[in-house]
């Protein structure tokens, strides 16, 4: 949920994100998730972070692309 609430908040759904970040908010302090589980595999050979999202707890190592 966590990651579903960040990529909709990037793509302006933020205002109506509410009801979904309640929720959140009720089950106590979140981990830290990674928005592509892949990314995070070996540390070794991890990317490295382009961005902690704090509202969603979300660590970003490669932006999502849109498809065409």
């Amino acid at each position: 949920m966590q990651r579903l609430g960040y990529l909709l908040d990037r793509l302006g759904h933020g205002p109506r994100l509410a009801s979904m970040r309640i929720a959140l908010e009720d089950r106590g302090n979140l981990p830290w998730t990674e928005l592509d589980r892949k990314e995070a595999g070996d540390p070794d050979f991890s990317t490295e972070v382009l961005e902690r999202d704090p509202r969603w707890r979300v660590i970003v190592r490669r932006y999502p692309e849109a498809d065409e």
